[in-house]
């Protein structure tokens, strides 16, 4: 099976920024359904079944704090032409989630990407160089889980499969009386 970690993002997230996507891009035939929006945390490839349970074990260990994403910029990936929602600032706590991840992915002996981590959400695949958007993606969102996903090929399309998820820490302060 074919696995990564991801930040799936809230449905109602989903569906407004498809709104968005159809009302300030042209439509394009490679368009990524709404269901499949998520930021990839670490993609892993190729899994069996020993590494995926290393990974469930792994991810069980990981701290990692409640943060906020915004999502107010686009990009575009043009070897792949995959044309995308990104951020203007990744979260420092972003990136540590990300490393702790890449890392457990490589100590359960897993082939991960060496290239530099861009966090986004995959509006466009096979897509030309898009003109700019009507109106800038302004989209916020708290990420309060991550999860390990199956990249699953059927004549439909891919559709991505949760297999296990892990909530954030949250930082709670007791409020004065």
């Amino acid at each position: 099976m074919r696995t990564f970690f991801a930040l799936d993002l809230p449905a109602q997230l989903k569906l407004d920024i498809d709104s968005w996507r159809s009302k300030t891009l042209p439509p394009m035939p490679s368009s990524v359904p709404a269901a499949n929006f998520h930021i990839t945390l670490s993609f892993n490839g190729k899994t069996s079944e020993a590494q995926l349970d290393k990974l469930q074990q792994g991810a069980e260990a990981i701290k990692s704090p409640v943060f906020q994403v915004s999502l107010n910029n686009m990009g575009y990936f043009a070897k792949p032409g995959i044309a995308f929602v990104g951020m203007e600032e990744t979260p420092t706590k972003l990136l540590a989630l990300h490393q702790k991840l890449q890392q457990l992915s490589q100590r359960c002996g897993l082939q991960v990407e060496k290239q530099t981590y861009c966090p986004h959400v995959t509006l466009f695949r096979n897509a030309p160089s898009l003109p700019a958007p009507l109106l800038e993606p302004r989209f916020n969102f708290n990420a309060e889980r991550f999860g390990l996903y199956e990249s699953i090929t059927r004549k439909s399309g891919v559709i991505y499969q949760p297999i296990f998820e892990w909530e954030l820490e949250r930082s709670y302060r007791p409020r004065a009386i």
